[in-house]
């Protein structure tokens, strides 16, 4: 007797399914991915085996973050604070205006960092889930020896799968927004930008590419300065992006640094807003000395020119 024959359209849905996940969320597929920038001429960085398997921010947030940005002074700014209260402070204060799209969200935020003087993350994560529930998992991190318990990052896994859904709709965006908006400018303010972000005509190919950042018009061994406190995920070569360095500054944003000449730091080291970290150059593929700045939100690139202040010293 033979088995019964299972529906054709089920079975196709299954097969796309398994390979976007294979596609976006493995290791192969971030190889993959790599393989098609490198055929489109796009710069990027090779991925840690490890970012496939870290929840972040929701795709949206990268459009969120450059739209936010772009407004510029002109955004509509979150409501006071309660006369006489400190309030959530910024950047948070202004990404939750944004990414929860609540104005009682930032009333409630007000309340609860006064009332707890927690930090931006603990309060946002209390203000999703309550009190209880955080304090709950944090103990948990805590008692199976995380070295930061109260970082999201961290209590996150002690969390029910439905509390870290919640958690994670009014966290993980907001957190990545505060940190583009706190993002300064890797080298002095004077230089010029030589290639903006978008389509353009690649200089080396004479093909329309996108530019998947922006250029920096810089003389070889300029000082080029991480633009907030993060960890470098990387320091190291290849034959496009010649000396590159990524530094992570959590909350799903990383920053990279092309064609430098030379590295000054290390995988793993930790770095503070303006510390040097490398000298502009002119390796990899390059048609002159320049800067390739990109900024990354949840894997996709902003415009970083959007964000040009210079670094604080």
């Amino acid at each position: 007797m033979s088995a019964p024959r299972r529906g054709g359209v089920l079975d196709l849905a299954l097969v796309v399914l398994v390979a976007g996940v294979c596609w976006t969320r493995t290791p192969l597929g971030g190889l993959a991915d790599r393989v098609v920038d490198r055929y489109r001429g796009v710069e990027r960085s090779l991925p840690s085996l490890t970012s496939y398997f870290v929840t972040g921010p929701p795709p949206e947030i990268a459009a969120l973050a450059e739209a936010v940005i772009a407004e510029g002074p002109s955004a509509p700014p979150p409501p006071a604070p309660p006369e006489g209260a400190p309030g959530y402070p910024e950047p948070w204060r202004t990404a939750a205006a944004h990414a929860l799209e609540d104005e009682q969200a930032v009333a409630d935020l007000d309340a609860l960092h006064a009332l707890h003087g927690a930090s931006p993350e603990l309060t946002l994560a209390i203000y999703a889930l309550g009190e209880e529930q955080v304090a709950r998992a944090v103990r948990r991190a805590r008692s199976a020896g995380e070295a930061d318990p109260e970082r999201y990052a961290a209590y996150r896994r002690y969390l029910a799968a439905e509390q870290a859904r919640l958690a994670d709709a009014a966290v993980t965006g907001t957190l990545a927004l505060a940190t583009v908006l706190d993002l300064g400018w890797p080298v002095d303010a004077a230089f010029a930008v030589s290639s903006d972000y978008g389509e353009r005509v690649d200089p080396v190919t004479g093909k329309t590419r996108f530019h998947n950042g922006v250029d920096l018009a810089v003389p070889v061994g300029t000082s080029v300065h991480a633009p907030r406190d993060g960890a470098v995920s990387a320091a190291t070569e290849d034959g496009i992006s010649g000396r590159y360095i990524v530094l992570d500054h959590g909350h799903g944003v990383l920053t990279s640094y092309c064609h430098l000449s030379e590295h000054q730091v290390a995988a793993g080291d930790e770095v503070a807003l303006a510390d040097p970290i490398g000298l502009s150059g002119n390796t990899g593929r390059s048609t002159g000395p320049h800067l390739h700045y990109v900024v990354r939100v949840g894997g996709r690139t902003v415009d970083p020119a959007s964000l040009r202040r210079p670094p604080e010293s």
